[in-house]
Formats: C-alpha cells, sequence, structure tokens
C-alpha cells in the first residue's frame, strides 16, 4: 500500500449504504417486520452479511452444485447486510433463478426465457399468503428487464400484475430497450420500478451505465422502504422514468 493509504477507512466509508440512511437506524428504523424477496443469481447462503436474516433460499432454474456469483451476494447485501445493509433487520427471501437457459458453450449461448422468472414470483406469492401479519414480504427486486420477443413475456407479465395486485412492490433493473414499458413511475406502493434511466441515475448520484447503476438505486429503493409510512409516497417527479439509455 502507498504510505499513509488507510484501507481500513476507505473499507469503513465503502460500507456505509449512504443517503443518510444510517441516521434512520438510530431511530430504530431498521427495516424490521419487513420481508424483501430478491430474484437472481445463486448466493453464498452462509455469508456473514446476511445469513441472519435469511429465511428461505430456493433455487429455480440452477444446475447441480452451481457456484455462487457476484451479483445476487452484492444485491442482498445492500438490503440486508449485517455492517451495509440498509435495511439490516428485515427478512430476505431470495430465489436463485437465472433468466433463461445456457446452450452448448456455456454464456455465450444463453437464451432468454421469462417463464423461470415467473415461476420464481409465482413461489414469492406463495410464501408470502402464509406469512402471518407483520412479517409479510412487501418487495420483490428483480435485475434484468423482458421484452415482448422473449420467451416467457406473456407468463412473467402476469405474474408481476398478480404481485402488483397483491400490494407488492415490484423492482427491476433495466433500460427501456429490455423493458416493454416506455416510462415508468414512482409514487405507488404498486407501482413497478425500473432501474437505468440515466435521468433517474443523475437524479440518485449513479452513472449512466444500467449495470452501474443498480447499487445505488436499490439503496433509494430500500430506503424508502424503512421510511415512516405517512413518507413513503414519493413525489410524483422525483424518479420519473422517460429516458432510457
Amino acid at each position: 500500500m502507498p504510505p499513509g493509504f488507510d484501507w481500513q477507512k476507505i473499507m469503513e466509508l465503502g460500507k456505509n449504504p449512504g443517503l443518510g440512511t444510517r441516521s434512520l437506524h438510530t431511530q430504530g428504523i431498521t427495516g424490521q417486520g419487513v420481508g424483501l424477496a430478491i430474484i437472481d443469481q445463486p448466493l453464498i447462503v452462509d455469508h456473514p452479511e446476511y445469513a441472519d436474516r435469511m429465511q428461505l433460499y430456493e433455487e429455480i432454474n440452477i444446475a447441480p452444485h452451481a457456484a455462487s456469483e457476484m451479483h445476487g451476494p452484492a444485491v442482498a447485501s445492500i438490503a440486508v447486510g449485517k455492517t451495509t445493509g440498509v435495511a439490516p433487520e428485515a427478512d430476505l427471501y431470495y430465489i436463485a433463478c437465472y433468466a433463461g437457459d445456457f446452450g452448448p458453450g456455456g454464456p455465450a449461448n444463453f437464451t432468454y426465457n421469462f417463464h423461470y422468472i415467473a415461476q420464481g414470483i409465482q413461489r414469492i406469492l406463495d410464501i408470502n399468503r402464509q406469512l402471518p401479519e407483520g412479517r409479510k414480504i412487501r418487495v420483490i427486486s428483480i435485475s434484468v428487464g423482458w421484452s415482448p420477443e422473449n420467451k416467457g413475456y406473456d407468463e412473467v407479465t402476469a405474474a408481476v400484475k398478480v404481485a402488483k395486485a397483491a400490494g407488492l412492490l415490484w423492482c427491476r433493473a433495466a433500460s427501456k430497450r429490455l423493458s416493454a414499458s416506455s416510462s415508468m413511475g414512482w409514487g405507488a406502493r404498486r407501482w413497478p420500478i425500473q432501474i437505468g434511466s440515466s435521468r433517474m441515475n443523475r437524479r440518485c448520484g449513479g452513472r449512466k451505465s444500467s449495470t452501474q447503476a443498480i447499487y445505488p438505486l436499490i439503496d433509494c429503493l430500500f430506503r424508502w422502504i424503512l421510511e415512516p409510512q405517512p413518507a413513503r409516497a414519493a413525489p410524483a417527479n422525483m424518479f420519473s422514468i422517460a429516458e432510457a439509455i
């Protein structure tokens, strides 16, 4: 390390979820009693950041003994991580699921099939029906978008409509190129939120890249979950998503 480089300070700065979230934690607003569902890549289930918050881990369309990948642990840590999380006392329900099939040659021959994501959403809804009041899942986060030409489009779109009707906030990360909708917004819990707009990224301090913007914007989302109920309806122009990258 260069002389005077304080790597421990950098590590601590990196753990801070930002947006004043830790000030909410000091007020006892930590996500306790809130259920968060994530559909993403295979997870390291015993990671010390979120192992204590894991209420369920299941796999759909994942090969036996598949290794964990980087994206799932990242979003899980941002959501409920012990030292990095926006909602460190929320309950995590995690469905590991690839949004398609790998052909010969692996990732180079990946084909989208959103039938699997639809299965994951339906599974989360089934679980939620069994949970007691006060411990319900209130958010489903999916870091992928879909278009009408994708296999399974009708299934996943129908599943999202059922989730929204059940009162869940649905969050997906995609630009308009990967989405069936040209614009979406934030203002009610049942609306979908699409992450990846360059306009939204600038307002949240993210970069224009859809992938790079995911983390600060998920931070925005989970901080909204932590706020007291009367404050949850964000201004209509807070995250307008009429501009795609």
